[in-house]
């Protein structure tokens, strides 16, 4: 992935292995010819820009795509984190530790910071620059809502997506109710949110504004919001297609079906 490698370089400040350690941390999928063959592993402390560098590259390492075999670095071989179940990684170094989770394509329950339903092909075959340029506006306005409101607990954001509005909230009393279980997890999972949120607070150099989104993008010279709508234009469109790709792959497959039957 040459052009991934070019930003990287570019992009990298000549401090940043100083300013990262013990404060960022990168999920990779190690491979080795030893059982369990894969297993996740966390990086969070830097000796280097080169350390940084390679932590980034591995952890954006498709098969195939960035090469036929895994990236390699200090004697280990590695693909990208997201072939391992980041649910099932400890992200915590020690019970004080605040963890902000961000998704840059997937959207997980446990996420912070996520982005919509992007088509998962954007990956490999991305779209235009104004598309591109609505998406890293998207995750500015995803970000800036998470550091101005309080997070809702996982349960409640998957309460509120399945039938809530906002002029009628969901009642809880009409379906099941809920566990002591998930009530449990429903608390730890408030108690840890709002305890990174608000260290998060306490860091922030300067409190978010009520306009999540900037007047002017700094590139262009547009506003931000026409990137935004353009973007959320071309995600509903490549949806339609792919739905309507899948409708016809199915109708031929029924006709073919019964062609067979006769």
């Amino acid at each position: 992935l040459p052009a991934v490698e070019d930003i990287l370089r570019r992009a990298m400040p000549e401090n940043a292995f100083r300013s990262l350690s013990g404060r960022f941390r990168v999920l990779l999928t190690r491979v080795s010819f030893k059982y369990p063959f894969f297993t996740a592993e966390v990086v969070n402390k830097f000796s280097s820009n080169e350390d940084v560098f390679h932590a980034l590259r591995a952890s954006c390492h498709v098969p195939v795509i960035g090469g036929l075999g895994p990236y390699c670095y200090d004697g280990h071989a590695y693909f990208d984190g997201m072939f391992w179940p980041h649910v099932l990684v400890p992200w915590k170094g020690t019970h004080d530790d605040f963890v902000l989770r961000i998704s840059a394509l997937l959207s997980g329950p446990s996420t912070d910071i996520k982005p919509p339903l992007l088509p998962t092909w954007w990956s490999l075959f991305p779209p235009d620059e104004t598309v591109l340029r609505g998406i890293y506006w998207l995750g500015y306005e995803n970000a800036a809502r998470w550091f101005s409101q309080i997070p809702r607990s996982t349960f409640e954001c998957w309460s509120c997506r399945s039938g809530a509005t906002p002029s009628r909230p969901r009642s809880r009393s009409s379906g099941r109710s809920r566990s002591a279980s998930e009530q449990s997890l429903d608390g730890d999972d408030q108690t840890d949110r709002s305890g990174t949120w608000s260290a998060v607070q306490k860091s922030l150099l300067r409190k978010p504004s009520e306009n999540l989104l900037p007047d002017v993008d700094p590139i262009t010279g547009l506003k931000p919001i026409d990137f935004v709508k353009l973007c959320e234009a071309a995600i509903e469109r490549d949806r339609w297609r792919i739905a309507a790709m899948a409708a016809t792959a199915l109708v031929v497959m029924m006709v073919w079906f019964l062609i067979g039957l006769l």
